[in-house]
């Protein structure tokens, strides 16, 4: 975009508040901004020595505005569209994609909420970003604990969908057979929405609303069960929610900036005491200034979740702070001050500050080094830190016969084949196929801990829920917690410790990663197992034949390692076996065909 051009198009532009966006020529967001002045800020463009900025009028082609009603109500604008967007030349979170948000789809008649990385303008709402799928899962189960909305993912209505068992467990109220009220479930969506929101009042009156509709209706054990999740309610938000009391609730942000990109190290004090530590990337230009970063988490991470407290404490300050101020003081319905560490800030301050180090540091040294690119998705689905080793686990047998199981090791998402370990099933009932992995994950673990040589990143499981479960008991009994999930061979359903599943996309680069994983696992379960057939049947065919004790059966076993290599063998490599003579040779070949 020449200067001509962008001075024809500014002429034109009005002075109020609004939104500013950039476009290339296939019309895809490059930049967007917000100003209290349109006319203002983007005449600020034409005398712009700025590097960044030269670029980005290089790329642009064309430029348009959004007028809103405040400059509060602009800041909110752009955050939207930055998050869906995702322009170049905006300071956004880093990997956007891989943080999960919570979707409400309240579009359809009756509305789902799940968790997403998938951000799209199809009229649902989104909160978010949360710093892993774990912190996503714990919010959407917590909600549901209060508003019983259904966990599947079908279209309804469906000819295809009947009661389940959730329904059953009264944790979901049967839509998909119109066992609730339309208007009743959509008090629940408004709940759930009011509480990502912050509006706690108003998720209580919902509730409130269903309990005395339902007793109208005579409907008392419906009422007594809605009763049950608004004192649970008000139970959760009378701990934290004290503002002022027994210490103030604020939240610590420091940014950390290095070439670019930037961490961001967040830890929730609520009545004084710590809460949740979370961590975030922020891709950002070389040129980028902390404080203008310290803006971009704020609107990104604020403008679309609660504020769940009193005062900001930001390392450095934003930019903006007064707009920031008034824009999220009127979302959360009272002041939000942004401030400075004060002195009772400074330990935490310190501590988030290193955090904020460490995660920079880190996040330098995955950059120079090359990352198999499922292996970043993966950690968010499974909640999980770093990737580096996973190690998978599979059970294989013949009718409850010759159990054994595998364990192989991937270390950044590369099998590491002198790592790989087979067992022998020892205690557990024959085709019982938990206990087989129960016992595994447990000795495998055991002797890692005995002889220190350090935990898996990750454990993967061959099968479904239950054998989730035992190599969950298995990690409880040993006292250790590490992200697992289980991976079912029929639907590719990947199975989580919360009790969810997940099915991800068929060109998933995770999914292609726990495929390759999972078939590397039941490969070395099975040729384990077929080797320990293959003995046993030699030993079954010779136990019949004179002159044959345990000594030669084990010296036959040594040289031939299966009966079909036996069967193959000849005369005279029969008789090379040690302590076998020509005449018992003889017998033993005579006796195989």
């Amino acid at each position: 975009m020449t200067k001509e051009t962008l001075r024809e198009l500014v002429r034109e532009a009005p002075v109020a508040p609004g939104v500013y966006i950039f476009r290339d020529k296939k019309g895809a967001y490059l930049y967007v901004g917000k100003a209290k002045d349109l006319s203002a800020r983007l005449s600020s463009y034409l005398t712009s020595d700025n590097p960044r900025t030269r670029a980005l009028l290089r790329r642009a082609a064309s430029l348009e505005w959004l007028v809103t009603s405040s400059e509060a109500e602009a800041l909110f604008t752009e955050s939207s569209l930055v998050r869906f967007q995702k322009p170049p030349f905006n300071i956004r979170l880093a990997g956007g994609e891989y943080y999960p948000y919570i979707k409400i789809t309240v579009k359809e008649t009756w509305p789902q909420i799940f968790p997403t990385r998938k951000l799209v303008e199809d009229g649902s709402l989104y909160f978010g970003p949360y710093p892993d799928a774990a912190a996503a899962r714990r919010t959407i189960q917590a909600i549901r604990s209060l508003f019983p909305i259904r966990p599947c993912k079908y279209s309804l209505p469906s000819k295809r969908v009947s009661l389940c068992i959730y329904y059953h467990m009264g944790r979901c109220p049967g839509p998909c057979e119109n066992e609730v009220d339309p208007e009743v479930y959509a008090g629940y969506i408004r709940g759930a929405v009011d509480l990502l929101s912050g509006k706690t009042k108003e998720a209580e009156a919902e509730l409130e609303r269903a309990m005395t509709k339902a007793a109208a209706e005579l409907r008392f054990e419906a009422a007594a069960a809605i009763r049950d999740r608004l004192l649970a309610l008000r139970k959760t938000l009378a701990a934290p929610a004290g503002f002022g009391e027994g210490g103030e609730s604020r939240d610590i942000v420091v940014v950390k900036a290095g070439g670019n990109i930037a961490a961001v190290s967040l830890i929730a004090l609520r009545e004084g005491r710590p809460g949740v530590e979370e961590r975030f990337l922020m891709e950002a230009p070389d040129e980028a200034d902390p404080a203008e970063v310290m803006s971009a988490f704020l609107k990104d991470y604020y403008t679309s979740r609660p504020v769940n407290c009193e005062r900001l404490v930001c390392v450095p300050l934003p930019e903006e702070r007064e707009l920031l101020e008034e824009a999220l003081s009127e979302r959360a319905g009272r002041r939000i001050r942004i401030t400075p560490p004060t002195k009772s800030d400074k330990n935490f301050t310190e501590i988030a500050s290193l955090a904020a180090e460490e995660h920079l540091a880190r996040a330098v040294e995955r950059m120079r080094k090359p990352i198999h690119p499922g292996l970043r998705e993966l950690a968010e689905v499974m909640g999980a830190g770093e990737m580096r080793r996973i190690e998978a686990f599979d059970i294989s047998h013949t009718a409850g016969r010759e159990t054994t199981a595998s364990c192989v090791v991937f270390l950044d998402g590369k099998p590491a084949k002198s790592l790989y370990r087979r067992f022998r099933i020892r205690t557990a009932r024959p085709s019982d196929d938990y206990a087989a992995m129960r016992e595994v994950i447990f000795r495998r673990l055991r002797r890692l801990i005995e002889e220190k040589e350090g935990l898996p990143d990750a454990i993967l499981i061959d099968g479904g829920p239950g054998q989730l479960g035992a190599g969950l008991e298995a990690m409880e009994a040993l006292g250790v917690n590490i992200p697992a999930a289980a991976l079912a061979k029929r639907y590719e359903e990947l199975y989580l410790p919360d009790g969810g599943h997940i099915i991800l996309p068929g060109k998933s680069k995770a999914l292609l990663l726990l495929k390759r994983i999972r078939d590397e696992a039941h490969r070395f379960a099975v040729s384990y197992h077929r080797t320990l057939r293959g003995k046993r049947g030699m030993e079954s065919v010779l136990d019949g034949l004179e002159g044959i004790g345990a000594a030669r059966k084990k010296a036959l076993l040594r040289y031939f390692g299966s009966l079909e290599r036996l069967r193959g063998a000849s005369l005279e490599e029969i008789e090379k076996v040690p302590g076998i003579g020509k005449k018992l040779a003889r017998k033993i070949y005579e006796s195989l065909r």
